[in-house]
């Protein structure tokens, strides 16, 4: 196939389990931890916020695949999606965490059906769009989560909270949010342009391409778009604090209005680009100053939505299953308390369908 890669090595699959999902999409999950760890780890439990599990291994197994659901649920795609996953220890201290990291575990570039040619696709997004496997013989996506908040090998204070609700507790970090975030990551929402040089990717033959994601990056001081840029603009681009925008037309078409926060020129939506740049959470996030609080942003904040991230995986070039609602929305409502002279407080809400 022209253009395929390969971007990550597998782990060795001490024990494999799958599972899969007949929603709009299947996602199947390939449980990459050896027997007693991780996914596996018999460690008593009691269910909490409707997972059932009794075991750590088996409530860690409940929320990814709770978290794989959101996701087929939302794309439509005839190809079925492999994702690798297990848990180790990753960077923790008394005050921050890694919490988990994921990405695609291929890349493919002007296979039939790509809207742009020579451009890299991450694989899940490849074989959607090419109507077929690409690479059937490999996974899509690999995907690691910390264990440092539960074997006491870490001081950090907020501990994972394996509940379904997305209510946990204060103190605690909810893993089904980090695992829709780390997933987001797999199915696209990355790009393979180096932090470190602003080359673009190079695959098999040595030829550096545009990717879908970078495709749609754009600086708002220059007023180019990362295609047109040369490696040092580019660079130079992923540094630039509120002016790395998206430049997507289905983001832009309703970022101005869901958005009250991260909006730059022409209505584009904020990319995270610090100044110096970090590792793994530069450019492929959306920026911290987007409000309401998004779920693709780099730092965790629970109750964060998918607010605009549903226009970003169209503008990929993801379909959206049908019926899939753009948000979910917890409305706010007051109690009947009795006020003065007898009357009670309402609360009034104005619900936009966009």
């Amino acid at each position: 196939m022209t253009g395929r890669t390969f971007l990550r090595t597998a782990a060795l699959a001490a024990s494999l389990a799958l599972s899969s999902f007949a929603f709009a999409t299947t996602i199947t999950i390939v449980n990459m931890d050896s027997a007693g760890v991780g996914f596996n780890d018999p460690a008593a439990r009691t269910p909490v916020g409707g997972n059932e599990g009794t075991t750590l291994g088996e409530q860690r197994m409940n929320v990814f695949k709770h978290a794989a659901a959101y996701w087929a649920e939302r794309l439509d795609s005839p190809i079925a999606i492999r994702v690798q996953a297990n848990f180790e220890a990753l960077a923790c201290s008394s005050t921050s965490a890694v919490l988990g990291s994921a990405g695609t575990r291929y890349i493919f570039s002007d296979f039939t059906g790509a809207p742009r040619p020579q451009t890299w696709y991450s694989s899940a997004l490849a074989n959607k769009l090419a109507g077929e496997d690409l690479e059937p013989e490999e996974d899509d996506i690999a995907a690691r989560f910390t264990t440092a908040l539960d074997d006491g090998s870490c001081t950090f204070p907020k501990k994972w909270y394996y509940g379904l609700d997305a209510q946990p507790p204060g103190g605690m970090t909810d893993f089904a949010t980090v695992v829709i975030h780390e997933l987001a990551h797999g199915l696209g929402f990355q790009t393979f342009v180096s932090r470190t040089t602003g080359e673009k990717f190079s695959g098999d033959d040595g030829v550096g391409l545009d990717d879908a994601y970078m495709a749609h990056l754009y600086d708002g001081t220059s007023a180019k778009a990362w295609p047109e840029m040369t490696n040092a603009e580019r660079l130079a681009s992923g540094t630039n604090t509120s002016n790395l925008l998206w430049n997507g037309p289905e983001v832009t078409a309703v970022a101005s209005s869901v958005l009250s926060g991260g909006v730059g020129l022409g209505g584009r939506a904020q990319m995270y680009a610090p100044n110096p740049s970090e590792s793994g959470s530069s450019v492929s996030h959306w920026d911290t100053a987007v409000s309401p609080s998004e779920i693709m942003e780099p730092f965790l904040t629970n109750g964060a939505q998918l607010v605009i991230t549903d226009e970003l995986m169209k503008d990929l070039g993801w379909s959206l299953a049908s019926g899939t609602p753009t948000n979910h929305w917890i409305l706010p409502s007051s109690a009947r308390a009795p006020g003065q002279g007898g009357a009670f407080y309402t609360t009034a809400l104005s619900i936009a369908n966009r």
